[in-house]
């Protein structure tokens, strides 16, 4: 059975999508081979059925280097997935969900989308998002009973830059809202050979943030060039980000590597990034252990607390570094008290194990050994 609206049953499940009006709800269980990408303008919720103990699943038979099963074609839709997986039937390539938006050109399709216990697992692709892409976002929640694992993007395309195999963003405007939790496990984005080896968010790409960004998940095991889990290119809002980093890989491939588990290109005037997470064990032989920068717009604040250890930069910055030689560190940066933050590595300069700051001015450093959990550190 492809579908169920209403009552009324479809033998191929694109035909229970084109099918579907605004607020339809189609229902489906089973394995579902979907064999050509689905499109479709309605506002439509997509609920999985258990059968028999197993869950939902979309499953790609067909091969398309961009891409995705279903693919939302009208701005300002509405759609909502509940209780589903999607993946890929062998070593195709396909994407899961697609809501318009390419690396740096977000279009002008918008979307409110939400996922619920919607697992995304074991499918490769070159396109930005083999889980879910999306170009401007109205709302974009994803629960925390989500879970995206073993997604590959890679594309030995040149000048391409934006990584995000599970998720990625192109643009949050200031009055929109992004909530993302769930779990990111061993997921992974590269652009090897003649591409650029200079990939961005193992897991999550976000390109510019206006609005209000949380993130609550657990991050495991994910690798690119730049972020293991996470590349943020803008923040102009207020970004959270919360949870576990645990083991994620910034990986050389020739062109660095920076953030062993977040890299952020910059925080402008406006900008707010609060951080506060459990990170171990995250690495990169680049610098930022855990999180690297690059600009710091004045009157922009970064904010760090929760438990740093065993993190390790091969040069500095054992838990942050920020690095530009074309501007000055203007910004406000705070490590919080009552953080935990011991055992960081800076391999180059184990004076910088906590943090390494350079700029066209100065540079600044400090070990995590001169760390103490009752003070509050303010970098200027």
């Amino acid at each position: 059975m492809g579908g169920v609206i209403n009552n009324r049953c479809y033998g191929k499940f694109k035909d229970a999508v084109k099918a579907a009006r605004n607020e339809d709800t189609v229902h489906f269980g089973g394995d579902v081979i979907v064999k050509e990408p689905v499109y479709f303008g309605s506002n439509v919720k997509f609920q999985g059925e258990m059968c028999a103990g197993n869950r939902a699943s979309l499953i790609a038979k067909f091969d398309s280097k961009k891409q995705a099963m279903l693919q939302a074609t009208k701005s300002g839709q509405i759609v909502e997935f509940r209780d589903l997986d999607f993946t890929s039937q062998g070593i195709n390539k396909a994407a899961a969900f697609h809501a318009g938006g390419e690396e740096s050109d977000a279009g002008t399709q918008t979307i409110d989308a939400k996922f619920y216990n919607v697992h995304i697992h074991d499918m490769q692709s070159e396109a930005l998002g083999v889980g879910i892409r999306v170009g401007n976002v109205l709302n974009l929640l994803i629960d925390a009973d989500c879970k995206f694992q073993n997604l590959v993007q890679s594309s030995s395309e040149p000048d391409r830059f934006a990584g995000g195999s599970a998720v990625a963003v192109i643009y949050l405007p200031e009055s929109s809202k992004m909530s993302i939790s769930g779990m990111f496990i061993d997921n992974k984005s590269f652009y090897p050979g003649l591409g650029s080896n200079h990939a961005g968010g193992g897991a999550i790409y976000l390109d510019y943030l206006a609005g209000t960004v949380n993130i609550d998940a657990e991050f495991t095991g994910n690798e690119s060039n730049e972020g293991g889990a996470l590349k943020i290119q803008g923040v102009l809002g207020s970004t959270k980000i919360s949870g576990l980093f645990k083991g994620n890989k910034g990986v050389d491939s020739g062109n660095g590597s920076r953030g062993g588990a977040i890299r952020v290109n910059k925080i402008f005037g406006t900008g707010v990034l609060e951080m506060d997470a459990h990170c171990m064990k995250n690495t990169t032989p680049g610098r930022g252990g855990v999180i690297a920068s690059n600009v710091h717009n004045t009157g922009g604040k970064m904010t760090i607390k929760g438990l740093f250890q065993d993190n390790a930069a091969g040069t500095d910055g054992g838990v942050w570094s920020m690095w530009s030689t074309g501007t000055e560190f203007t910004a406000e940066t705070i490590f919080e008290a009552n953080s935990i933050i011991n055992d960081n590595l800076a391999i180059n300069d184990m004076r910088s194990s906590l943090y390494d700051v350079r700029d066209s001015m100065r540079h600044t450093r400090m070990s995590d050994r001169n760390w103490k959990i009752d003070q509050t550190v303010i970098v200027l």
